[in-house]
């Protein structure tokens, strides 16, 4: 009779899973009372009961221990689809930046085309909307036109300094 108890309590992964779902877990302190309680009626039965108290109490260890080895497969499968839908969203996030960023680079790039913004000046056009790019190119050809075209003489136009310098006040002594 043991031997078709024991062949009962072997669950499949889909049953334990199925009790998983439907079970809850038992407080300590219950389980506690409850093998107090199965000792002191240990005492009170014959030998027969005992026989079958033992013989239920194997079958209800190897019940729990399916249960537990259910249970741990049940979290690894858990687990690994966790890890695959994070990759799945790591995955997703990488091609979502790189096309955001393909998109910015191919706007700046029609904007410095449309507005006439020279290679060099291209990096300093920066913005995250066609507008903002706009007014951004818009501003470095104003400051492009400023720039003179001829070289640059500094003091351009004023008279050279006639103060006393120690070469101007030699002249004068020496000649007069």
């Amino acid at each position: 009779m043991a031997d078709t108890t024991e062949s009962n309590v072997v669950a499949t992964d889909a049953d334990a899973a199925t009790v998983l779902g439907t079970a809850t877990t038992v407080a300590e302190p219950a389980v506690e009372s409850a093998k107090t309680v199965e000792q002191a009626s240990d005492d009170l039965l014959g030998e027969a009961g005992k026989a079958a108290l033992v013989a239920e109490r194997e079958a209800r260890k190897e019940a729990e221990r399916t249960l537990k080895a259910a249970n741990a497969r049940l979290q690894e499968f858990e687990d690994k689809d966790k890890s695959e839908l994070e990759r799945k969203d790591s995955t997703i996030a990488a091609i979502t930046q790189e096309r955001d960023e393909a998109t910015s680079a191919l706007l700046r790039y029609e904007v410095a085309a449309e507005k006439g913004i020279p290679a060099d000046a291209l990096p300093l056009l920066s913005g995250s909307s066609r507008e903002e790019l706009e007014a951004k190119a818009d501003s470095i050809l104003t400051l492009i036109a400023k720039k003179p075209s001829g070289p640059v003489v500094p003091n351009e136009g004023t008279a050279p300094d006639t103060g006393s310098t120690a070469d101007h006040l030699a002249r004068q002594i020496l000649l007069g």
